[in-house]
């Protein structure tokens, strides 16, 4: 599959290239995991590395998005605990030069605010970050 103008999807939806800070946008795609990896007696290390790897896409939303655009982004990034659990998503796959998708979690989210007033929040850069299972 060729890159079709989007970094990722979440739960099948594009989330929109204009809300992520693009010099903070990395992913790592392919992180390996190790099961009962230990040093033996000589002091070489032992690695059972397992054939399912990683994939995490993190990123930073511009700064400055008032309320109404941070709720506009929560419709796809589920922002409640039960929904974060366990999302599809679909990202640009650097290793593999297409998309690959995978199930994935969110660490917590936070909200620093830069400026509020009597009909309006402000914020600055908030980072997100998607974990696969």
């Amino acid at each position: 599959m060729t890159y079709t103008g989007y970094l990722l999807k979440v739960n099948g939806t594009v989330f929109p290239n204009k809300y992520i800070l693009m010099d903070s946008y990395k992913v790592s795609p392919n992180q390996l995991t190790d099961l009962d990896s230990y040093t033996d007696g000589n002091g070489e290390l032992i690695r059972n590395v397992l054939p399912h790897t990683r994939g995490k896409p993190d990123f930073s939303i511009v700064p400055f998005i008032n309320l109404a655009e941070k709720i506009a982004i929560q419709a796809i990034i589920p922002c409640s605990p039960t929904e974060r659990i366990k999302l599809t998503v679909e990202f640009w796959d650097d290793d593999i030069n297409a998309y690959r998708t995978g199930d994935f979690y969110i660490p917590d989210i936070e909200y620093p605010v830069y400026d509020a007033s009597a009909t309006d929040i402000i914020y600055k850069s908030i980072r997100v970050a998607f974990v696969e299972y």
